[in-house]
């Protein structure tokens, strides 16, 4: 066992707790708290049937009615839009502004990254995979949402032939072939090798 591994005392609750209380530290930037942060970054990373507000809070693991309030401060900052569904109007859709996106591109936990990218290579893709396990695991247990992206979703049907597009079963639908790897909402646990 390496010298920093292995603290006495030390529960993989209580590592977690300690980068949870800095991820969220760093999140208090560009006007923004972290339930705006987050929310900003569930609607650009999720696929087009999830950027909603139900789903927004389901991700947040919130009311709606406090995911409505980070949608609202999110809207009046202009980083977010809501557009209804041409089918149905009962459904609104949510999108990211052209501000949202350049907002994103300073992400203040994109330093969790690049310090998870100094590890050395298997190190940082097993942490990867044990944290999106222990998250999925995590979530089935307490009945939370078991978010995870398309291509790794037991919906997922593949590529559509002669086109740009994958399948979701679940809604007999078609995506954009860039959306197989965004968030889904109606992710059921399927091929953990996604992942990798």
């Amino acid at each position: 066992m390496s010298r920093d591994c292995g603290e006495v005392g030390t529960t993989l609750a209580d590592l977690l707790q300690r980068i949870a209380r800095t991820a969220r530290g760093l999140q208090f930037t560009h006007g923004l708290n972290p339930a705006q942060w987050e929310g900003l970054r569930f609607v650009a990373g999720a696929n087009r049937f999830s950027r909603t507000p139900s789903a927004l809070a389901a991700f947040l693991g919130t009311t709606k009615g406090t995911a409505s309030q980070t949608l609202i401060a999110l809207e009046n900052k202009g980083y977010l839009a809501r557009r209804r569904d041409p089918d149905d109007r009962r459904i609104t859709y949510l999108e990211p502004t052209w501000a949202g996106e350049a907002l994103l591109a300073s992400d203040p936990l994109r330093l969790l990254d690049e310090v998870a990218a100094s590890l050395p290579a298997d190190e940082a893709t097993a942490l990867r995979c044990g944290l999106e396990r222990l998250t999925r695991r995590l979530a089935a247990r307490n009945g939370g949402c078991e978010m995870g992206v398309c291509k790794a979703c037991g919906h997922f049907r593949g590529p559509v032939a002669d086109s740009d597009s994958v399948m979701c079963g679940l809604k007999q639908a078609e995506l954009p072939a860039g959306e197989a790897t965004k968030l889904c909402i109606n992710f059921v646990a399927g091929d953990d090798s996604a992942y990798a």
